[in-house]
């Protein structure tokens, strides 16, 4: 089969954090979950952002990930979001210093305007969150963004097709990469609903990452964007 790096990151990345037959010593990993119900003032607020957070979150600690290397953040803003980064870095860096892999892991869940993430009152600017994932020295990096117009986040920085690469189930999984994957496109609203009690995204990629078949696609009459 043929791939992207980009996509080979993904898929290599979402490998890793199923629950392995045997640890490995050499690979730590680390999540940041944050939602917020919250957005600007024009917004209404939503119902399960960070209800999709924590859900998320209990799902990396059924999957294997050590609870002292989550960091569940609700309702949170963007100097939340700041530090999670900056002692998510520090721990990394140690690691890697004594010759350990890492990966990383960022969920968000909230509103957004195309440009920025919306956390309560504040904002934290697309470029700004590419900044603060580019940052971080873990080999593989994995962001799934659930929210309005999400899809401009991977093109903050301008983005062009990776040369394409021959994959054989035999090769290392040593990787390097970063995947973003997102609710939305750029100019799409993401819903979630009261039927499923989350959104449609996060829902599905929950359902997927445990095995599970998705059952309802029905969004009630009760459902908003984010």
């Amino acid at each position: 089969m043929r791939s992207s790096p980009a996509f080979f990151a993904l898929l290599v990345g979402l490998a890793l954090l199923a629950p392995a037959r045997a640890p490995l010593a050499d690979e730590s990993r680390f999540a940041i979950v944050a939602g917020n119900n919250r957005g600007a003032e024009r917004q209404r607020s939503l119902r399960f952002a960070e209800y999709d957070a924590e859900r998320f979150a209990r799902l990396l600690s059924d999957l294997g990930f050590s609870p002292e290397r989550v960091t569940l953040l609700r309702g949170a803003s963007p100097d939340d979001l700041r530090g999670a980064f900056r002692r998510a870095i520090a721990a990394m860096r140690e690691i890697q210093a004594a010759g350990g892999r890492t990966l990383l892991l960022l969920y968000y869940s909230g509103h957004a305007d195309g440009v920025n993430l919306e956390m309560g009152r504040e904002r934290l600017a697309f470029s700004e969150f590419r900044s603060l994932l580019e940052e971080a020295p873990a080999g593989v990096k994995l962001a799934f963004i659930d929210s309005c117009q999400s899809g401009a986040l991977t093109a903050a920085k301008g983005g062009s097709p990776a040369p394409e690469f021959d994959l054989s189930l035999a090769e290392s999984i040593q990787v390097n990469g970063t995947a973003i994957l997102t609710s939305s496109a750029a100019g799409e609203n993401s819903q979630e609903s009261a039927e499923l009690r989350g959104s449609f995204f996060t829902s599905a990629l929950l359902a997927g990452l445990r095995g599970w078949s998705t059952t309802c696609w029905t969004c009630s009459p009760e459902s908003s964007s984010r």
